[in-house]
């Protein structure tokens, strides 16, 4: 979170962003963020090594395509990647997602 004072508390520590300062992930096959566009069947599959069966994995459309629908999650396959997909087929747009691993 952010608080008055531009400190972002994190779980390991805290450390202190100056305002404006963005946050920046590794992209690529071990991966935890990144953007995919869907396929012609309204589905994309997206290879990650990271994803564990206890990840949570969020997902925002970034741009339209197609005849949009409404993106989910499914078919998490740890150590593989997961399957986002659309209710339309012709859901063609441009997704991000976000994998993050819960700590107990």
């Amino acid at each position: 979170y952010r608080s008055a004072t531009s400190t972002i508390a994190l779980s390991y520590g805290t450390v202190a962003l100056p305002l404006g300062t963005k946050m920046s992930f590794q992209t690529g096959t071990n991966a935890s963020f990144g953007t995919v566009q869907l396929g012609s069947n309204g589905s994309v599959n997206v290879a990650t090594t990271v994803v564990t069966p206890n990840s949570v994995v969020f997902i925002t459309t970034q741009a339209d395509g197609g005849t949009i629908g409404t993106e989910r999650v499914t078919g998490v396959r740890s150590g593989s990647g997961f399957t986002i997909e659309s209710s339309n087929i012709l859901d063609t747009s441009i997704v991000a997602w976000w994998v993050v691993e819960p700590r107990p």
